[in-house]
């Protein structure tokens, strides 16, 4: 017979669903199972993989009710992010592992009043489109908001994959997570949203392969399928007075420099954003640096921006200067979110270089390598690979990926510029309209008469009443009487 102690720990973990009741029934028909001491149980569970360390130690502590957020099984306890704790979840039913961000339901915490923040989740978390990471839940449970995600555990962050790969994009690859970007951006501001803090860290590429390197150690490379997606739309707390609380130089980098006195998001300030996006996949380091953010945020609003032109002479004159227009310090100087996704649009070919990317001769800094993942405020990206691997060539990101979109752009038709229409021409397409309207009308006209009998020459006669026959019988004639002569 279970002790009380026993029947009540399972009891827990029932009331949690942690276990399924078939589960636990299974559990207590196992011939060795301990039905005294919660330790023994916890180890028995641990040893076969039921429970985690984290709910183990959970329960023996008397903590259960902690397990379920929102009615997801939590599995273990990830690490801090933005305003407040990720968690490793279950999916209720399906047991399927998800990630949940636990927000304190404070104004003090999220930036804004708490019913404006739920909001923006409900509205903008879970907008649906192919390149962006949505929420797949957002509930409230007494004094917290939790918000649910896709791990994406065969994506990595652009930030940590550009470190592993140990260069900057090559020019296919670089063109097709641009356009892809400017799209999300261009519809989002269409319909009245932003995003607020756009940057290598809130992309995420996938899915991956490993590759094996000549020593043995293996490095992530993109499938010939992969994506970029946009995460954290609507999301993330709003940002504090950055003069006053700065944030991650992660994210620092990326802001605008209005930021730093108003940090309330805008289109303008999305495309900025986007623009020194662009600018780290092209080159493998942000646009502005400095040592602390102080000085960081200095350089952003003062010091001269490093010529992409001399960073990578292979990118075409015209895609630079669009992203060194998206980089203008005054909101108004920068281009629209449309303007950027036509811009990339026109241009037709950005070539690949197959070599390393040789950096300008006032850039003695290498590569960035990838922060730990212990360091990472949003952890929804694959773990990053051991700090014992070295980053490899560029040449060998190109080379992963150069054959995949040359393959994607020979299967594309070739797109063919407008020829600009004369005016001899657009008056000669106006008559033809004109004409063939004419001729519409005409032939419906017709129709309309001959359904109503209007070329009928004369009316039909009346048929006339069919005449009674009479049946006529010959006069009889008398016999003529003999004459005697």
């Amino acid at each position: 017979m279970p002790s009380d102690s026993i029947i009540g720990f399972l009891q827990q973990v029932r009331s949690q669903r942690l276990l399924f009741p078939e589960q636990i029934e299974q559990l207590v028909q196992e011939p060795d199972w301990p039905q005294e001491g919660l330790e023994r149980l916890c180890q028995y569970l641990l040893e076969r993989g039921i429970l985690t360390r984290y709910q183990a130690e959970a329960l023996l502590q008397g903590r259960g009710q902690e397990l379920n957020l929102g009615g997801y099984p939590v599995l273990e306890e990830i690490g801090p992010c933005t305003g407040g704790m990720v968690y490793k979840v279950l999916h209720p039913t399906l047991r399927l592992p998800l990630l949940l961000r636990r927000l304190k339901a404070d104004e003090a915490s999220l930036g804004e009043p708490v019913e404006a923040f739920f909001e923006r989740v409900r509205q903008w978390g879970m907008w649906q489109h192919p390149h962006v990471a949505a929420a797949l839940d957002v509930g409230r449970t007494d004094d917290d908001i939790y918000i649910v995600l896709d791990p994406l555990g065969d994506h990595a962050d652009v930030e940590t994959l550009t470190g592993e790969l140990g260069g900057p994009m090559p020019g296919p690859v670089f063109r097709e997570m641009a356009r892809a970007l400017a799209s999300v951006l261009r519809s989002l501001h269409e319909q009245g949203g932003t995003h607020g803090r756009i940057c290598p860290a809130h992309l995420v590429l996938g899915p991956l392969r490993e590759k094996v390197r000549p020593d043995g150690t293996r490095s992530r490379r993109p499938a010939s399928d992969a994506t970029i997606k946009l995460t954290e739309l609507g999301l993330l707390p709003r940002l504090p007075p950055v003069r006053q609380q700065p944030p991650p130089r992660r994210y620092l980098a990326y802001l605008p420099p209005e930021f730093f006195d108003d940090p309330t998001p805008t289109p303008a300030a999305d495309v900025y954003a986007l623009g020194a996006t662009l600018y780290f996949l092209l080159t493998a380091r942000p646009p502005f640096k400095g040592d602390d953010p102080v000085a960081l945020m200095e350089a952003i609003a003062q010091a001269p921006l490093k010529p992409l032109s001399r960073l990578r002479p292979d990118i075409p004159t015209e895609i630079s200067a669009l992203v060194e227009r998206m980089l203008a310090r005054e909101p108004g100087q920068r281009p629209t979110a449309a303007e950027v996704e036509q811009g990339l649009a026109t241009e037709t070919s950005v070539p690949s270089r197959s070599g390393s990317l040789p950096l300008a001769e006032d850039l003695p800094e290498s590569a960035p390598l990838a922060e730990s993942v212990s360091s990472r405020h949003l952890p929804v990206a694959v773990p990053v690979q051991s700090s014992s691997v070295s980053p490899e060539p560029a040449a060998d990101w190109s080379e992963a990926w150069s054959s995949h979109m040359a393959a994607s752009a020979a299967t594309e038709p070739p797109q063919r510029r407008a020829r600009p229409i004369t005016d001899e021409e657009r008056a000669r397409s106006r008559r033809m309209l004109l004409l063939g309207g004419v001729l519409h009308l005409t032939a419906v006209t017709l129709l309309l008469l001959w359904i109503f009998g209007a070329f009928t020459s004369s009316p039909e006669p009346e048929p006339t009443p069919p005449q009674k026959k009479e049946n006529k019988i010959p006069p009889k004639t008398r016999p003529r009487s003999p004459q005697v002569g």
